[in-house]
This record gives structure tokens, C-alpha cells and sequence, in this order.
């Protein structure tokens, strides 16, 4: 008896076949390595210095902002290449006359999600590095960029972001 596994079979089973191995590898490698932590081993560091400012130190919540917004854009476009890909194949419109017109219709709405998400983190300013949070009186006042910045301004920056 021949048993025909489908593509999504196939993948399946490698997925299972390679976590499998991966298992097998992690706990070998927790057998024989030697445990023996020591204060020096457990310390933090930074490119190999002692921490300056501890392991809490102030972090603006813009780069998280910036960063997801990298990731969500990324991930979007990469949904694009493949909806380009199926849109030029000739097989598919023997399927169905008008599938083509479905596609792009479903591309451009894709499409205009991503400007209507670009368009309201550019009228909010999310995408501007400037101080916009800060008074006038704040802004003239604001002394050189290697000062400390006080908590009152990370308290700002925390609440109106968050």
C-alpha cells in the first residue's frame, strides 16, 4: 500500500523531523557541558566593560517605536512579492476570466492600508525625532546634547507614548 503524503505533509514532517534533531542536540549539549556559574560569569557587561549606568538604565521608547514600525513595514512589503508573483500567472485565468482585476483590486487595497498606516504615523509625528514634546520655555532653555537628561522629560516622553 502506497501512501501519498501532500506537499504540506512533507514540510510538516521535515518541521517535526528538525525540531526533533534540534531537541536531541540542546540536551547532549546540557549533558556534558560543565555547570559551574560564579559571580564573575553571572555579572552583566557591555562589549566586555563594566555596566556605567546599571542594568536599568534610561532607554527612549522611540527606538521600540521605530523598531516596530521597521518590522511591520518590512513584513508588509514581503506580503507583496508574492501577490506580484501569482498576479502574472497565465495558468490561473483559466480559472477564472476576471481573477486578475480580484487581485489587483485586493494589492491595491493592501497597498492603500500601508499609506493610510504611514499617513497616520506622519500626522502625529511619530516618525520626527525632534523634542516636540517640550515647551516653548523648555526648548530655549535646553542646554548641550552630552547633559543629563532629567526624569521629569522621561516621564513625558513614557506617558504620552505609551
Amino acid at each position: 500500500m502506497l501512501c501519498s503524503v501532500s506537499t504540506f505533509g512533507l514540510v510538516l514532517l521535515f518541521l517535526i523531523i528538525g525540531a526533533f534533531f534540534a531537541l536531541i542536540a540542546l540536551s547532549i549539549g546540557k549533558f556534558f557541558r560543565p555547570n559551574n556559574p560564579t559571580k564573575e560569569k553571572l555579572s552583566t557587561y557591555e562589549c566586555g566593560e563594566e555596566t556605567v549606568i546599571g542594568n536599568w538604565g534610561k532607554f527612549n521608547i522611540r527606538f521600540y517605536l521605530i523598531a516596530l514600525v521597521f518590522v511591520l513595514f518590512e513584513v508588509e512589503i514581503i506580503f507583496l512579492f508574492p501577490w506580484a508573483k501569482v498576479l502574472m500567472d497565465s495558468k490561473l485565468e483559466t480559472i477564472e476570466n476576471n481573477w486578475k482585476i480580484y487581485a489587483f483590486t485586493e494589492g491595491l487595497l493592501f497597498i492603500f492600508v500601508l499609506m493610510a498606516g504611514l499617513a497616520y504615523l506622519w500626522r502625529n509625528n511619530l516618525l520626527d525625532w525632534q523634542f516636540d514634546f517640550l515647551s516653548k520655555d523648555e526648548k530655549i532653555n535646553k542646554k548641550e546634547d552630552n547633559e543629563v537628561i532629567p526624569d521629569a522629560l522621561y516621564q513625558k516622553i513614557n506617558t504620552r507614548y505609551s
